[in-house]
C-alpha cells in the first residue's frame, strides 16, 4: 500500500506540462483514500480472540432472541459486528461453538465466586443461582435455543459433552464430589430448574429460586434412600 508521503512525491514529481494527468491522478488517490477510509470504518475495531468470542456470543443470543436460532449465522454476526465472516469462522467455527462458549463463561462465572459454603442445600442453590444469574442476560437467546432443540436433534447432542463438564465444575463448586450417581441426580435437577428459569419473568428470579429450592429439598428427602449422592465426599 502506497503511503500519503509517498503519493505526494509521485505527484510533485510529475512533469508539469501535463497538468490533465496529474489532475486525473490526484481524484483518483482522493477517491482510493475515501474508500480506504470507508472500508476501515465498516471493519470496526480490532479485536483479540476472546474479545471477539465474547461479542459474537453476545451478537448472536440478541440475534437468537430477536428472530429465533435459525436466523443465527456466522455471515449475519460478521455484518452487525463490523468484522469479516472468515474472522468469526475463525473463533467460532461451528454454530454450535456459540452456545458452548455460553456454557464455558457461565462456568467461569459460577466458579469466580469461589467455592460454595453453608450446608449442602445453601451449597447447592448457591451455585446453581450463580448460574441462572449469568445466564439471564442471554435468556430470549437462551429460549430461543432450547426452543430450536425440538426440531433439531443435533443441538441438544452436540452440547452432551458441555453438558457433563458442566455438571461436574458446579458440583465441584458446590463442594460435593461429582460421582456419577450424583451427576446424574444433579442433571434432573438442574433441567428442572432450568425449565422454571426459562418461564420467570419476576425480576428476581423468583419463582426460579422457589423451585430450585423445592427440588433440592425433594432430593434431600431422597437421599435417605439415595446416601450416595448426598453423602460425605
Amino acid at each position: 500500500m502506497t503511503s500519503t508521503k509517498s503519493t505526494r512525491r509521485a505527484a510533485a514529481q510529475m512533469p508539469k506540462a501535463t497538468p490533465v494527468k496529474s489532475k486525473a491522478k490526484s481524484k483518483t488517490n482522493a477517491k482510493g483514500k475515501a474508500k480506504g477510509a470507508n472500508s476501515k470504518a465498516q471493519q470496526g475495531p480490532v479485536l483479540s480472540d476472546d474479545e471477539l468470542k465474547l461479542r459474537v456470543v453476545q451478537m448472536a443470543m440478541e440475534i437468537a432472541g430477536d428472530e429465533g436460532w435459525a436466523a443465527v449465522s456466522s455471515a449475519e454476526v460478521a455484518d452487525r459486528l463490523r468484522v469479516s465472516q472468515a474472522r468469526v469462522n475463525e473463533v467460532m467455527p461451528d454454530k454450535h461453538d456459540i452456545l458452548r462458549h455460553l456454557g464455558q463463561l457461565v462456568d467461569e462465572q459460577m466458579q469466580a465466586g469461589g467455592i460454595a459454603e453453608g450446608d449442602l442445600r445453601d451449597r447447592l442453590f448457591d451455585v446453581v443461582m450463580r448460574r441462572f444469574d449469568a445466564l439471564q442476560p442471554y435468556r430470549p437467546g437462551v429460549k430461543a435455543a432450547v426452543a430450536a432443540m425440538a426440531s433439531d436433534v443435533t443441538l441438544p447432542l452436540a452440547l452432551l459433552g458441555r453438558f457433563d463438564d458442566t455438571l461436574e465444575l458446579t458440583l465441584q463448586t458446590a463442594d460435593v464430589a461429582p460421582t456419577p450417581l450424583r451427576k446424574a441426580g444433579f442433571a434432573m435437577l438442574m433441567l428442572v430448574a432450568l425449565r422454571t428459569w426459562l418461564e420467570d419473568e419476576t425480576l428476581d428470579q423468583s419463582k426460579t429460586m422457589a423451585e430450585l429450592d423445592r427440588r433440592i429439598r425433594q432430593l434431600d428427602e431422597i437421599a435417605h434412600t439415595l446416601a450416595p449422592f448426598f453423602g460425605k465426599k
